[in-house]
């Protein structure tokens, strides 16, 4: 029986929703589905309970041994020619940690460039069960991958947490190994709960579960073991899951306990509960101590509970009192005074903060605001009430906090005469009505300091990757802090979306408005505009220069796909710049293009192809190869150096066009 998908491109949209989140490469056949065996909608026999923590070292301890061997359901290849992958996987938890243990049969361990996708790593994700196991929007999924790197040989990291792409590494706690000997290979992984709050086994909403082992094979390909999935064509297929049953816990003597807060996020005041559940010996009472320290590291407020504990497993309530917790991010430190539970939790103080009432405020002020200020001012407001709509009762809001701290610091200027918007400096975001359909919408900006009055500065205008946001920028500058040094404005428009290569959504429309925007607001060069952009964004600048070829005096493209619209934007015009009408309107353009020589997210190969195809035909192209670097920016001192070398001459040179 075998999964059979409408073409190559629909199944390649399917590793871009839940396998590429930085785009698919380019395989040449159609892959593979082959069903091993029927998915269980709830997995078993139920997940073991250990009593104690077993060592993490890439080796199934022998007292694991007995754990259940449990079967992949389906198995993906690339290509057909690649020989079958064989694994299996086995699962235990504790009352602070999940177990996972997966065997493979291997001749080697080959580390690649993001591994979970690219092969050897695995992908578990843990989510929000819904009836009859429908789609659910409440995830973690966590990746996990040897590096090849001797300092940090392992990686694991929040790869996705529900709808937000964090790419953020997992606490000190939780554990990871990989072993090889020849024949098989051993991933095991510690993951502690406190990582994934507020999920735990012993609380009553459940855990919907999936693994996807990636193993590369040879020099590119890749197979894909799965534990679910369904047969549905483009992405559905992979969102299916299974139920974890858990066993009861088992305790010789004494008691375990955890514990799940209610709220990631209250105002101040407003009561916090606490779930504690505990598994024990005998019945008796329990006391936990909560305190509650600030981001400064400060202890706040320490109260503490008592409860009733039977034998066995129970789940009790606690209420407690958040009056002496000021607007602001906290952690809730935990700890049970008759076992060794202890854990810490992160939570949100907001402050009050109606919108509708600032923003009358705002308009009451008249002219003391720029038009640009009042743009920008009406999307923060907008923006506010958009996240709090989406906000789910566990989750922290740093974010949302520190932007209603931030329109209330405006709103202070603004009342004193002062539009601090108009004279920040650093990364900030702004807003622009849009001609196109009369919508706010944003844009990042950097504004250097020490800027001189009456002289015109050079911008790079930076577009982002796929399931990302103009606010990306900020973390794809930390590769680059000299620019920061440099009186150099960045400009990152949004381009109405997160992953439209650039090519549908008035995406274009977009960028060519936020770059007028940042050229009415601030001091910059409209001759010195150079483009840049990562993944994406790269594909995005080709994209960009074709249908703007005068506008840029430079551009420079980060591990970019020549024809990557054609995935992100089916039915939409989709150049393929291989293609040589494509690329004649970049004749003449002054071009840097960037990649690493182990990236297989945008395969190295089809950059290094289109590179001959631009000398080819005329475009004096400068091709900078990072061999040891994946899909991610250059790592390679000598390869930053001559992009930096590149930028100071590009930004120094007035565009012709614009300058005859």
């Amino acid at each position: 029986m075998k999964l059979k998908f409408t073409s190559s491109i629909g199944f390649k949209v399917l590793l871009a929703s839940f396998l590429c989140a930085s785009g698919p490469g380019q395989k040449s056949a159609e892959p593979q589905v082959k069903i091993l065996a029927m998915p269980q909608p709830v997995l078993q026999p139920a997940v073991e309970f250990l009593e104690q923590v077993p060592a993490i070292d890439g080796r199934l301890d022998d007292e694991l041994s007995g754990l259940a061997r449990r079967t992949f359901a389906i198995l993906v290849k690339d290509n057909p020619a690649n020989p079958d992958t064989q694994g299996d996987y086995r699962l235990a938890y504790g009352s602070d940690f999940l177990y996972l243990y997966i065997d493979v049969e291997a001749e080697r361990l080959i580390t690649r460039d993001r591994g979970y996708q690219n092969g050897d790593g695995f992908i578990l994700v843990l989510k929000r069960p819904l009836p009859d196991n429908a789609d659910s929007p409440e995830l973690f999924m966590l990746a996990y991958h040897p590096t090849g790197n001797p300092l940090r040989p392992f990686s694991q990291i929040v790869w996705k947490r529900n709808d937000d792409w964090l790419f953020s590494p997992l606490g000190e706690r939780s554990l990871f190994c990989v072993t090889a000997d020849g024949k098989r290979s051993g991933f095991e992984a510690l993951l502690h709960w406190e990582d994934v709050h507020p999920y735990h086994p012993w609380m009553p909403e459940g855990i919907g579960f999936n693994l996807i082992l990636a193993k590369a094979i040879g020099e590119t390909a890749v197979n894909y073991l799965a534990v679910s999935a369904k047969p549905a064509p483009g992405p559905e297929a992979f969102n299916a899951y299974s139920r974890l049953a858990f066993a009861p816990p088992i305790i010789a003597s004494g008691s375990q306990s955890a514990v799940v807060l209610e709220r990631g996020h209250l105002q101040a005041g407003e009561p916090l509960r606490v779930k504690i559940a505990s598994a024990s010996a005998s019945a008796g009472r329990g006391q936990l101590n909560f305190t509650f320290v600030s981001g400064e590291g400060a202890r706040v407020s320490r109260q503490s509970a008592e409860v009733e504990i039977d034998a066995g497993l129970c789940l009790r309530e606690a209420e407690l009192d958040t009056t002496d917790l000021a607007t602001g991010g906290y952690t809730v430190r935990w700890e049970s005074l008759q076992n060794r539970g202890a854990g810490t939790i992160g939570l949100t103080v907001l402050p009050a903060f109606d919108a509708a009432a600032r923003a009358r405020e705002f308009a009451a002020l008249g002219d003391r605001l720029s038009p640009g200020s009042v743009q920008t001012i009406r999307f923060l407001l907008a923006e506010i009430e958009t996240e709090r709509a989406k906000l789910r009762p566990y989750d922290m809001c740093a974010g949302l906090r520190a932007r209603m701290e931030r329109i209330d610091d405006l709103l202070r200027a603004a009342a004193s005469g002062t539009d601090r918007l108009a004279s920040q400096r650093g990364l900030l975001r702004r807003a622009f009505r849009s001609k196109v359909d009369g919508s706010l919408q944003p844009y990042t900006v950097y504004v250097p300091a020490g800027l001189e009055a009456g002289k015109k500065y050079p911008a790079l205008v930076y577009l982002h990757g796929s399931d990302s946001d103009d606010q990306s920028v900020k973390v794809a500058l930390r590769a680059y802090p000299w620019l920061f040094s440099e009186r150099v404005f960045i400009v990152s428009p949004y381009g109405r979306g997160p992953s439209n290569a650039f090519s549908r959504d008035r995406a274009q429309e977009d960028i060519r408005e936020a770059v007028a925007d940042a050229l009415r607001e601030y001091p910059i060069d409209p001759a010195r505009l150079v483009l840049a952009g990562f993944s994406m964004g790269g594909y995005g600048v080709y994209r960009t220069l074709y249908e703007n070829p005068k506008m840029y005096a430079a551009a420079a493209v980060f591990s970019g796909h020549p024809e990557l619209a054609s995935k992100y934007a089916p039915g939409a015009v989709s150049p393929d710049f291989r293609l040589p009408e494509y690329l004649k309107p970049l004749r003449g353009m002054n071009i840097v293009v960037i990649h690493g020589g182990r990236d297989r997210n945008c395969p190295v190969e089809l950059t290094a192809d289109l590179v001959r195809r631009m000398e080819g035909s005329g475009i004096p192209v400068l091709f900078l190869l990072d061999r040891e670097a994946g899909h991610e920016p250059p790592r390679d001192p000598a390869i930053i150096e001559r992009y930096r070398r590149w930028l100071e001459a590009a930004i120094r040179e007035k565009c012709p066009s614009r300058s005859q």
